[in-house]
């Protein structure tokens, strides 16, 4: 196997590594919302939880994106979009 070849399978490995610990991380989160109280007095923490589980899918569906320049424009992140932009 190619050393190109070997690179884009642990790219596509590291990819769905990220969407397994995306679907952890919102397990957690609904978790943790089943209890009103506790909802009530962390909302902050818990709408961070959401976004890093949103922006882990993003990362993960740009790393398997046969371009990378389209695997971008669809991110439905704009904060993420910018930051891989630049």
């Amino acid at each position: 196997m190619s050393d190109e070849a070997v690179h884009a399978a642990t790219i596509q490995r590291a990819a769905a590594i990220l969407a397994e610990l995306g679907h952890e991380i919102e397990r957690l989160g609904a978790e943790l919302c089943a209890d009103p109280a506790f909802v009530e007095r962390h909302l902050t923490a818990l709408q961070s939880i959401d976004l890093i589980a949103q922006q882990q899918h993003a990362i993960a569906a740009l790393l398997q994106a046969d371009c990378a320049a389209s695997g971008v424009e669809r991110i439905g992140l704009q904060d993420l979009q910018q930051r891989l932009r630049s």
